[in-house]
């Protein structure tokens, strides 16, 4: 992306990406060493994860935050970068697949006394027509990003309990047509 926008001559854009990317990363190796983070960190990495995806395809979708009024983003606090796989996805194989603008609404409210929920959806064209259309193109993915987070909800369920959840939605309308996805983190405070 960067090459594109130097050899384009645009380099307010160019500059533009390089300092957003450099963002990000720097944020990334900060979390990776942290259990956990607040949710306005993570709310801001997102923001700045999607404003790079954005730069980088044209504005193809736009990313939404919406808290529930009794969640204080400062003392929540979050596992680092497991919401930004799941965007991630939300682009890849929803989103980048749309004929038209797509959305990311990234929602967090409170589920009960002991945990809120972290909602992802998106108006991509759904878990199974991304399959078929990937398979049609003699590829098949597997998401590792996904199984990498089932797997860390997982090890930090004490004695079998769910307290770490997450569960996939395949959204549809009334006639049976794919309208995108939506996954739900079930998280304690």
């Amino acid at each position: 992306s960067i090459q594109s926008f130097i050899l384009k001559n645009d380099v307010d854009e160019a500059l533009l990406y390089l300092n957003s990317f450099s963002r990000v990363i720097r944020m990334t190796l900060d979390f990776a060493s942290r259990k956990r983070v607040s949710l306005s960190d993570e709310i801001e990495y997102l923001k700045h994860y999607t404003s790079l995806e954005n730069m980088r395809f044209d504005n193809l979708f736009e990313f939404t935050v919406n808290l529930h009024p009794e969640i204080d983003p400062d003392s929540v606090m979050i596992l680092p970068m497991i919401t930004q796989i799941i965007v991630e996805n939300s682009i890849k194989h929803g989103i980048m697949l749309l004929n038209s603008p797509g959305e990311i609404l990234f929602t967090v409210e409170k589920y009960n006394e002991n945990t809120y929920k972290c909602i992802i959806k998106d108006n991509g064209i759904g878990r199974k027509s991304s399959q078929e259309t990937k398979e049609k193109q003699g590829y098949f993915h597997e998401s590792k990003g996904l199984n990498l987070v089932k797997d860390r909800l997982r090890s930090l369920n004490p004695d079998e309990k769910e307290i770490y959840k997450m569960k996939i939605i395949d959204l549809i309308d009334d006639n049976g047509l794919a309208m995108g996805t939506q996954v739900e983190l079930y998280l304690p405070y």
